[in-house]
């Protein structure tokens, strides 16, 4: 597969996946093709992957369909290439967390430092950008953002959000946004029954931080706010590094019991259960630090 095919193949299996489709469910190269921005060409070459594949079945005269559940789909066992870019994000990500990569950097020096085409570079920048990780530079560059890159650092990070996050609910303009909250249960019951394991470490990053954000949200108070989605992008750059499945599982099934209280409007029930929630959180990532001596440098 070329590395175009590759990230169109990524594309759909994540929208089949996003979308929790069903055996039967009509696919066709012209949706995807003015989905993705690209020609028809690569799109059916790659339909016709996954069909060889046994996720897609080919029913003459009618098209293609959806031959296995969504949550039966190991993208794992397919054998998909990783692109370029992907490549080049996730070596760029490795060099920031060993601290190869710090403070302000030119396109030109980062070109030469992992020999790509500034097109690729600048296109996994913006990337990187969008999730939090650099920002572009008033002049020429791209600066890496601070992240939390000591034990003493994650400790203070969980002590302030421990005053901040469960307070939220005793704003006296806190409203519940019904909605919102169904969105975010439905994508935490998602992750839990395809598996965290099948979970890439941003998938679950980005529905943590969607559920802590949530909750500062609906304080309707924008300063909490602020606080929480400034220590969800200190953290990011560690969370992306370390994971453990069993660890997420059940971090997934305490944010699903504080969205039951917060369902029921028990606000006292949810901001103790989300106490707890923290205080662990961070007893665990204490216990990470303690674990990994190559990265507290000790």
């Amino acid at each position: 597969m070329s590395a175009l095919q590759s990230k169109i193949a990524r594309q759909i299996l994540d929208y089949i996946r996003d979308n929790e489709l069903s055996v039967g469910h009509h696919l066709t190269e012209e949706s995807f093709a003015a989905q993705f921005g690209v020609s028809r060409t690569p799109v059916r070459h790659t339909l016709s992957f996954l069909a060889e594949a046994g996720i897609l079945e080919l029913i003459p005269n009618r098209g293609l369909f959806l031959a296995r559940h969504w949550s039966d789909i190991d993208v794992g066992d397919l054998d998909i290439p990783d692109s370029a870019e992907d490549e080049l994000h996730a070596q760029i990500l490795r060099d920031r967390i060993g601290g190869k990569l710090n403070g302000q950097h030119t396109e030109t020096e980062l070109m030469r430092a992992y020999s790509v085409q500034r097109g690729t570079l600048t296109r996994v920048l913006w990337r990187l950008a969008k999730e939090g990780v650099i920002e572009r530079s008033a002049g020429i560059g791209w600066t890496f953002l601070e992240s939390l890159e000591s034990p003493e650092a994650h400790s203070a990070s969980y002590r302030l959000r421990l005053l901040i996050e469960p307070a939220a609910f005793a704003e006296p303009d806190y409203a519940l946004d019904r909605e919102r909250l169904a969105g975010c249960r439905a994508l935490h019951e998602s992750l839990l029954r395809k598996g965290l394991e099948r979970a890439t470490a941003i998938e679950w990053f980005e529905a943590n931080s969607e559920f802590h954000e949530m909750i500062a949200s609906f304080s309707r108070n924008p300063h909490f706010l602020d606080i929480i989605q400034q220590q969800n992008r200190l953290r990011r750059i560690r969370e992306y590094d370390v994971r453990d499945n069993d660890r997420m599982a059940h971090s997934c099934r305490e944010h699903l019991s504080i969205m039951t209280a917060m369902e029921s409007d028990d606000r006292p029930l949810a901001a103790l259960i989300l106490r707890r929630h923290l205080e662990e959180a961070s007893d665990f990532v204490a216990r990470e630090w303690e674990e990994l001596p190559e990265i507290n440098g000790a």
